[in-house]
């Protein structure tokens, strides 16, 4: 073989590698995505930040990990009978487990029959949001149910209803939203100090604040993955 001919063939070999070591993250990335999907719970991540019983614990390590992704997902316009359906199983979902008081799941009952609402969703990040929104045209007031979970689990993660009052207990419904979401296996739970109609928890094992509230209006529960000083 000359010379040049060889070194065509070299050539064509070395620009073929690099193809393929450019190829090979992307490929690789894709997989240890579909991975983390199926297996999030027991993931390396670096010391310092989730500890092990956090990684263990599946809906903690979803959060955490979606708390460092991209927001890519836009909110747009949804049919409303589907996005009323869908909200009405979260609401009593919630409502069975104890974490939502019968008094916001009969409001919200009430909201989401209700004709002529605007109503829209968002995929991201394997989370779910909607909200179904009825306005009073005659006295210029509105009503709102919103809920955002996990596409996985169908886990609620965030739940608002439009209410008159509350007079369930907060502390009550945040011990049993704790078991519903299954993160009451994190061992170090604490609390904060709260209101006759607010309650607030917060685990460092699993990065987690979550909240159980009426305020202005309205009721209101969630989690989120949070640093401590993050938490309010």
């Amino acid at each position: 073989m000359s010379k040049r001919k060889a070194g065509r063939v070299g050539f064509v070999a070395a620009s073929l590698l690099c193809l393929l070591s450019l190829a090979l993250p992307y490929g690789y990335g894709k997989e240890i995505d579909r991975w983390l999907q199926d297996n999030g719970g027991n993931w390396y991540v670096q010391p310092g930040t989730l500890s092990a019983e956090g990684q263990q614990n599946p809906l903690a390590y979803a959060l955490y990990r979606n708390r460092f992704l991209a927001d890519t997902g836009i909110e747009t316009s949804s049919d409303a009978e589907q996005t009323g359906k869908q909200l009405l199983e979260k609401t009593e979902a919630l409502a069975e487990a104890g974490a939502l008081s019968q008094q916001a799941a009969k409001q919200a009952r009430s909201i989401l029959a209700e004709p002529g609402a605007q109503t829209s969703s968002k995929i991201e990040n394997g989370f779910v949001s909607a909200t179904y929104w009825v306005a009073d045209e005659e006295d210029g007031t509105s009503e709102v149910v919103r809920a955002s979970w996990q596409e996985k689990t169908g886990l609620v993660t965030f739940y608002s209803v439009s209410t008159d009052k509350e007079t369930a207990n907060p502390a009550e419904g945040m011990e049993a939203y704790k078991k519903y979401l299954g993160v009451d296996t994190l061992t170090d739970w604490t609390r904060s100090s709260g209101t006759e109609q607010s309650q607030y928890s917060w685990s460092q094992a699993g990065q987690l604040y979550l909240f159980c509230q009426w305020e202005n209006g309205r009721t209101t529960l969630g989690v989120s993955s949070r640093e401590l000083e993050a938490a309010p």
